[in-house]
């Protein structure tokens, strides 16, 4: 076995295959086992390192916003500041077309009606030419006649006085000086809001109130302290009824005559010391209406004016006054028949260029916001002192 081993060791060498001795008597090396690197595993301590730094780091940012807010407050809000446009009303808020606010009358209307009040200084005659008093006094001696209802007016049989000429603000009258009339309709509703209105406008301006005021007489009595005239809004069929219901106490031309002398009762019962009515601007009544009708004929007849509030077209009670020389007038516009300021800044021209041409003019309105701003102004203005603000009644007239 020796001797094959020879002979192949001398076989390879001569082939080449085995190049020295010292490889032939050297053993074959061992090779060296490659290192493989295995995968890191979970490290607890690593983790927890880093959540004390994230703490950390939240921490510091925590403390930084809370030491830096109001700065940052204060430059946030430069930055809003210097974006900011402010703009400036210059003009009042433009209403088309609004309509006055119904509210709905008591249905128990014999509730609200006052009870008869006390009369003072009954012995006391009355000059009702000069009398200068008569702006305090509730009721004046012989003026009225007592009722289940309360108070009714009359004219006084022992001198031929009327409620109208007795309550009526006296007035000097500037005869080269064109009037103008202010009346301000539908008051009393609100009595916060009426006080307000009452205490704010001129004396000179007249103020209608509506007979389903729940505090009715309190509020003609503070209005007649402030020296204001004081009218009752008289309701009358609407074009529209029943969709347009003005109460229970609304005058209608198809009811019966005793349905509306009741209601008329109550209505002449609902306060003292008015001087007359002023009916509702969007009532169907007309001459026919008028001469046929008790109700308005009683008005007049107890010693009573009426100052129609339609515009356009004849006075509804024209004829019947011019007859019996009862105290009538027409009213000549209405500021707010529509609300925008161009509109009523338009109205106060037309009136102004009336009266200058008759006269005199009348001009109604209803207790809005913008319609008393408008009046406001116009009668605090230089161009108001070109005429004499008067109360209706200083623009009624008798029979023609």
């Amino acid at each position: 076995m020796a001797g094959f081993q020879s002979q192949l060791n001398d076989e390879m060498e001569r082939r080449g295959l085995i190049d020295n001795e010292e490889e032939k008597k050297s053993p074959p090396k061992k090779e060296k086992k490659k290192k493989v690197k295995t995968p890191i595993g979970f490290s607890f301590s690593a983790m927890l390192y880093g959540v004390l730094l994230s703490a950390l780091i939240i921490v510091a940012l925590m403390g930084w916003a809370y030491f830096n807010f109001s700065n940052a407050q204060q430059k946030f809000s430069e930055f809003l500041a210097s974006k900011t446009v402010i703009i400036e009303k210059t003009e009042p808020m433009n209403v088309v077309n609004v309509e006055p606010m119904k509210a709905t009358p008591p249905q128990n209307v014999e509730t609200q009606i006052p009870r008869e009040p006390e009369v003072r200084e009954q012995n006391e005659p009355v000059n009702t030419a000069t009398n200068t008093n008569s702006m305090i006094q509730d009721v004046i001696p012989g003026l009225y006649e007592s009722t289940d209802l309360g108070l009714k007016p009359k004219i006084r049989e022992s001198d031929g006085a009327t409620p109208f000429e007795a309550y009526k603000k006296l007035i000097s009258l500037e005869p080269e000086t064109p009037k103008l009339s202010f009346v301000v309709n539908n008051l009393g509703l609100s009595s916060i809001e009426t006080e307000k209105i009452i205490d704010d406008l001129p004396a000179t301006v007249s103020l209608a109130f509506s007979p389903y005021s729940p505090n009715l007489q309190a509020l003609i009595k503070k209005a007649r302290q402030d020296g204001h005239e004081v009218w009752l809004t008289l309701p009358l069929e609407p074009a529209n009824y029943p969709l347009d219901d003005p109460g229970p106490l609304t005058l209608l031309r198809s009811a019966s005559t005793q349905q509306n002398a009741d209601r008329l009762a109550r209505l002449l019962t609902a306060a003292t010391s008015y001087v007359g009515f002023i009916p509702i601007k969007n009532h169907i009544f007309d001459k026919e209406t008028a001469k046929t009708s008790p109700a308005i004929k009683e008005i007049f007849e107890r010693g009573l004016a009426v100052i129609d509030s339609k515009t356009g077209g004849s006075n509804f009670m024209k004829d019947l006054a011019a007859r019996k020389n009862y105290p009538y007038a027409s009213n000549n516009f209405w500021l707010d028949f529509n609300l925008t300021q161009l509109s009523m800044n338009r109205q106060l021209r037309k009136a102004m260029e009336l009266s200058k041409a008759k006269g005199s003019t009348i001009v109604m309105l209803e207790p809005y916001p913008a319609s008393l701003n408008t009046l406001q102004k116009f009668l605090s203005s230089a161009v108001a002192r070109n005429f004499q603000i008067v109360p209706a009644s200083a623009l009624v007239q008798y029979g023609e």
